[in-house]
Parts: structure tokens; sequence; C-alpha cells
């Protein structure tokens, strides 16, 4: 970690994410939903962790025992200048036995993971609306990132002060517009529950070899997007005990979204009637 991006760790502390993509359409302007490597649900996670030098310290504790394995030394992903396993735990890019060796570990620390989910089936017909009534609309990738951000954020931010830290997307510097979506978020917050919000919070974009929960929120990012891509539910369940929330934002299914949580688990019964697969 660089001396100029050091927090103190006196405040909460939230690690933001993505899963799958917010593209609907490729560069020459043609549809990609169901198309091979575009996913159909867009997921902003974020997991709140209480000591997070101690998760990075089991993490890197981890990696060095994997790579000192001799059963893993010729795995690709494992090489140092491939700057992949070697630098960061990353679940799409993981070997499958690192992958469980991280998820074993990370069922058994402290964290809440928390995340809301988009089918861009759902995102695409909003748009075609809208686009009936204004012509000239221009559909936005970030701007769905940053409206999902917000319902991610919202009910987070009213009780204390906070640091967020985004997993870094691109070479592009987006600080300024998290702020905003930030912002959006606590007016929202307000106006739902008449309470003001005078909290702080601060706004950071990192990468996952900075912070280890970065690492994990990907881990658990990537566990449910095979449970709600794929229906594959095994390393969602050694990982669902750390969800708190979940929200599946869709038409018919309220203002604030289906909500799946301790008391309503996110379950494949309770998904498939949820989402109308």
């Amino acid at each position: 970690m660089t001396d100029s991006f050091r927090p103190s760790w006196s405040q909460r502390r939230y690690f933001v994410d993505e899963a799958g993509d917010p593209i609907l359409f490729n560069r020459h302007g043609t549809e990609t939903l169901g198309r091979p490597g575009c996913s159909r649900y867009f997921i902003m996670g974020c997991i709140e962790v209480d000591d997070e030098p101690l998760l990075a310290s089991r993490l890197n504790a981890l990696r060095a025992e994997l790579m000192a394995d001799p059963a893993l030394k010729d795995v690709p992903s494992m090489q140092p200048h491939r700057r992949r396993t070697a630098e960061a735990f990353h679940a799409n890019q993981d070997h499958s036995k690192v992958r469980g060796r991280v998820i074993s570990l990370l069922a058994q620390e402290h964290f809440r993971f928390f995340a809301v989910i988009r089918d861009k089936r759902n995102v695409l017909e909003d748009l075609r609306a809208t686009q009936r009534l204004i012509p000239s609309y221009r559909y936005s990738e970030n701007a769905l990132y940053d409206s999902l951000v917000g319902r991610l954020l919202r009910d987070r931010l009213h009780v204390d002060d906070c640091e967020i830290v985004f997993a870094r997307r691109g070479a592009s510097d987006r600080t300024a517009a998290l702020r905003e979506a930030i912002e959006e978020a606590k007016t929202r917050f307000q106006v739902r529950w008449n309470h003001t919000v005078d909290t702080r919070h601060t706004v950071h974009a990192a990468t996952p070899k900075q912070f280890g929960s970065l690492q994990g929120a990907d881990y658990c990012l990537w566990a449910l997007q095979r449970f709600v891509e794929r229906g594959e539910d095994a390393a969602w369940k050694r990982l669902s005990s750390r969800s708190v929330e979940v929200v599946l934002l869709e038409p018919g299914s309220g203002p604030d979204g289906h909500t799946f949580n301790r008391l309503n688990p996110l379950t494949l019964k309770s998904w498939s009637k949820a989402s109308g697969i």
C-alpha cells in the first residue's frame, strides 16, 4: 500500500466490486445479450470488514503457501511474470485448487456481504421504452454502474462515518462520479425515511493487490455470479453464511427489489421463484 493511501481503519469499511458487466452493445451498436461471453446479470457487491489488515495478512500467508507448493509451480496463473495469482487472488483467473483454498479461508473469516443484481434483459427493455419517448437518449454503462452503487450503499451510509474502497475499473479515475452517486444515495435514504444523514465518508479506488478485502469481495461476487448465471451453488453455499442482503432489482419486485437475507435465504428454489427462471 502506498503512503498516500493509508486509511486509519477507525471507521466502517466497505470494499466494493462488480461481477458480470454493464455492456448491452458492442462497438458497432449491436446488442450483445445472449451472445457468448456476455453476462445476463450485472452485479454490484461489497463486503464490510472489521479487521482489513488481518484478512489481508491471512490471504497473503495463503498465497505464499500456495506459491511454494511444488504441485502448482507450473500453473500459468501462478507465474510471477503473469502478475495474476502471484500478486492477488482473482477468482476468474485462479486455478481451481487455489480457488478452493481461498473459499475455505473466506468461509471462516468475519465479514458481511451485500449485493444488488440487475437482469440486463430488463435494463434493455427499460432503455427501449425510454428511447421511444426520447429518441436521442443513449445508454450509459457508467450510469448503470453508478445507479447500482447508489442502491447498494443507500442503507449503509447513515449509521457511522465510513471508508469506501472501490475496485479500480480500467485506467479512468471515476472517484468523483462515485462520490456523486453516494451523495445521491444519502439523499434517497433521507427522503425514504425522513431522516437526516450527517455522516461523513471517504471514497477511494484501489487494486486488489492493495487490499485483501477487495479480493474477498471478488470471490463472493464470483460465487454469486456462478449461482445466478449457471445455477452452480457449491461455492455460494460455502460463502452464503457471510451474506447479509442480496437484492434483485426487477419489475414486479417492489420499489426496493426482491430481498434475500437470513430470513429469506438465497437458494436455487428462492432464486428461481424471484427471477422467473
